[in-house]
């Protein structure tokens, strides 16, 4: 039915890479046609049958149905049902196969637009607050146990110690001690100038201070990229081009970790600070389009119930195959 037009999430990474990209092939071909409305149908995705949406939390990586969903494309206006197509669309008439299949491989559109005015607002506020609370900041999270992330980051780094790690938005430098009291040389990085200052003196290191939106690292430089409670700043918009930006700092093979606050793909202020919010499915699908392969993810804190557990951590490994950033 033309009119029904159910909200629609890309899971093309769920079932075999070739096998997708012959069925879309095929299906762009086929699908071509006019709607009752005008429209053209020239696009389409393939999802679990019966199903809008991966179910959160699910370990299944196959599937074993899949059904076609059309986008369409109005003679003025690029809609994606309930989305907007890239801008660079927008007024045309048809997608051309070929360029449907570059949309198709990109990450999940923003979940909000931003001028670069307001990208430097949502920096220099977000790291602002943590300037303002750094010392109750180092009170509050110093004693805190995230072993479990560590001990799920350093088992799939590769590479005899010392290996080169960078703590992404190291705060006041807690794991950069833990790192380097295992052996390692890690580095750290964090936005906040009194942060940077903390985290030298508390744990010795070498340590950067970068904005998150405005990265300068260096190529292939690390085994490993440990990112706690960090990436969730980063507005949608921009998560493709930082998570970019963190894969080529990866030598081949690199390992990132990222632990964020989940929920249900919404962006919005926290009083100064800035946050993204992602279910799992969002997420995964904005990791693999970057250029990395999923080695686990799990909630925090462990042994709760999921209604307890807002925190999502996944490991993930830097992509070399043909078929993806490496």
């Amino acid at each position: 039915m033309e009119n029904s037009r159910p909200a629609i999430q890309i899971h093309h990474k769920h079932c075999d890479e070739l096998a997708f990209r012959q069925r879309r092939a095929a299906s762009l071909k086929r699908n071509s046609t006019r709607t009752a409305s005008g429209c053209r149908r020239t696009l389409d995705y393939w999802r679990p049958a019966g199903k809008a949406n991966a179910e959160e939390g699910s370990s299944s990586r196959t599937q074993t149905a899949l059904e076609p969903c059309f986008v369409a494309f109005q003679p003025k206006t690029a809609i994606m049902l309930e989305d907007q197509a890239p801008a660079q669309w927008r007024g045309c008439r048809h997608v051309r196969p070929e360029e449907a299949l570059h949309w198709a491989a990109m990450p999940p559109l923003p979940l909000c637009t931003l001028t670069a005015r307001e990208l430097h607002h949502i920096s220099s506020s977000t790291i602002g607050h943590y300037e303002q609370s750094a010392a109750a900041f180092w009170q509050g999270t110093k004693d805190h146990d995230v072993s479990q992330n560590v001990e799920a980051f350093l088992r799939h780094v590769r590479g005899a110690p010392p290996l080169a790690l960078l703590d992404l938005g190291c705060g006041p430098g807690r794991d950069l001690a833990a790192f380097r009291a295992r052996g390692h040389e890690p580095v750290g990085l964090d936005g906040a100038a009194s942060f940077v200052a903390m985290a030298r003196a508390h744990s010795g290191c070498e340590v950067w201070q970068q904005d998150l939106l405005r990265l300068d690292l260096p190529p292939r430089r690390f085994h490993g990229i440990f990112a706690n409670a960090v990436l969730f700043h980063v507005p949608s918009q921009e998560l493709p081009r930082v998570l970019g930006e963190l894969r080529d700092a990866l030598l081949t093979g690199g390992v990132l970790f990222a632990s964020n606050p989940r929920g249900p793909d919404l962006e919005q202020w926290h009083g100064a600070r800035y946050g993204t919010y992602l279910s799992w499915p969002r997420w995964r699908d904005s990791m693999t389009e970057s250029g990395f392969e999923e080695l686990e993810h799990y909630y925090r804190p462990e042994g709760r119930p999921r209604s307890e557990q807002p925190w999502l951590a996944s490991v993930w490994r830097k992509r070399t195959s043909p078929d993806g950033p490496g």
